[in-house]
C-alpha cells in the first residue's frame, strides 16, 4: 500500500548530508523560516528565552564530535516503525467497524422482523374484534 507520507522519499530514508566545500551540513527543512522571537511583535515573550532554549545544529568538523538527537535514519526508522503501529491499529478499528456494522444491520432486521410481527398480530386482533363485534351487535339489539 502507498505511504500515508506522499513528501517522503521512496527509499524511506533521509537525504545524505548535503556538502559545502569540504564541510557536512545537516539540511532542515525549516531552515529558511523566519527566526521567532526576534520579530518586534515578540517583546511578549522576550523573559521566556530560558523556558524555550535555542537549538544550533553544529556543523562541520564542529559536528563531528557531539550529536544532539537522534540520526535521520534514526528518525525515518521511527516514523516506519509509528506507521506500522499505526496501520495495525487501523486495520483493527475498521475490523471492529465492520463488526459493528454488521451487528447494526443484525438489530435492524430484528427490528423489521418485529415490525412485521406485530403488524399482523394487530391485524389478526382487529379480525378478531370485529368478529366479536358482530356477533355481540345483533344481540344488543334484540
Amino acid at each position: 500500500t502507498p505511504s500515508p507520507f506522499p513528501e517522503r522519499r521512496s527509499s524511506g530514508r533521509s537525504a545524505a548530508p548535503t556538502y559545502r566545500g569540504q564541510e557536512s551540513i545537516l539540511t532542515n527543512e525549516y531552515e529558511n523560516e523566519p527566526d521567532l522571537g526576534s520579530g518586534s511583535d515578540d517583546q511578549r515573550f522576550a523573559g521566556q528565552s530560558s523556558e524555550f532554549p535555542r537549538v544550533h545544529l553544529a556543523t562541520g568538523a564542529a559536528a563531528a564530535g557531539r550529536r544532539h538527537g537522534p540520526s535521520p535514519a534514526e528518525v525515518w526508522d521511527r516514523l516506519e516503525a509509528m506507521e506500522r503501529i499505526q496501520t495495525a491499529e487501523l486495520a483493527e478499528i475498521r475490523q471492529e467497524l465492520k463488526l459493528l456494522k454488521a451487528r447494526i444491520g443484525q438489530a435492524g432486521q430484528t427490528a423489521s422482523n418485529i415490525q412485521v410481527d406485530l403488524g399482523s398480530i394487530v391485524a389478526r386482533l382487529g379480525q378478531r374484534v370485529y368478529a366479536l363485534e358482530t356477533r355481540v351487535a345483533p344481540s344488543h339489539r334484540e
